[in-house]
């Protein structure tokens, strides 16, 4: 499962990279959209992600690798929510030390 979960890792880090590849190879003989080719790019990454896992011999968890494939993708808005999160947590819990010295 946690080698599922890392392959999905990578291979949704890897789409953003691997668009300008498709971009090329796709160029002038197809019109595509901009989030087309997004979608087109992260689907043809899980693919190879879930047949590099299956001839690993392992138990290919669907669940594992999309879930580590969003996280992968999506890496940069979660920073920036957990990041927020923190601020919010670290000025409410200073709000709180402050109110205990009264």
């Amino acid at each position: 499962m946690l080698f599922n979960l890392i392959v999905g890792v990578i291979a949704g880090f890897a789409s953003r990279y691997f668009e300008n590849f498709l971009n090329t190879v796709i160029i002038g003989k197809y019109k595509m959209s901009k989030s087309d080719l997004h979608v087109l790019a992260f689907a043809a990454l899980l693919l190879g992600a879930s047949i590099l896992i299956s001839l690993g011999g392992r138990d290919g968890l669907p669940f594992a690798l999309i879930f580590g494939a969003g996280i992968g993708y999506f890496y940069k808005y979660l920073w920036d929510i957990c990041k927020d999160q923190y601020k919010i947590f670290r000025a409410e819990h200073s709000d709180d030390k402050s109110d205990e010295g009264n």
